[in-house]
């Protein structure tokens, strides 16, 4: 459980049909089955810990979990654990307090953009024929 007032955090669509928990009629609106494609690209140039832990990652979570638009958070996971790595008896503490603060800001950013997938659950899909739903219609329809 989340913290004061949050509840349970919701399983990624990928998630629900490996564990044969999906219906359509409870998660069919969720947009993050179809931003869940695609495999994340590995960037070149990445330093030799970064790589290893970009490898590791992609290895070890199952294929149905990753998609193109989780390759961001991946690259900025993996550098940071190089960061770690590579400084970890010797860190200037200014410097680690602002490299913190701008991770922070990015991956409260990259929420907006369902850039991982339990983000991508709470992406909500239009109607079919892309007509706003009006909740008023449905009552009354």
């Amino acid at each position: 459980m989340g913290g004061k007032g949050s509840g349970r955090r919701r399983k990624p669509t990928p998630i629900l049909k490996l564990q044969g928990q999906y219906r359509s009629d409870r998660h069919g609106d969720r947009a993050d089955a179809e931003l869940s494609t695609g495999s994340p690209v590995k960037p070149d140039g990445l330093p030799p810990f970064a790589s290893a832990m970009w490898d590791h990652v992609v290895k070890a979570v199952h294929s149905d979990l990753l998609a193109e638009a989780d390759t961001a958070c991946l690259e900025g996971m993996a550098h940071w654990y190089s960061v770690w790595r590579s400084n970890i008896t010797s860190v200037d503490a200014s410097e680690l307090r602002t490299a913190a603060a701008a991770w922070d800001r990015f991956a409260a950013l990259t929420i907006r953009f369902g850039m991982s997938p339990v983000d991508r659950t709470k992406i909500k899909l239009q109607a079919k024929d892309n007509k706003p739903r009006d909740p008023m219609e449905e009552l009354l329809g």
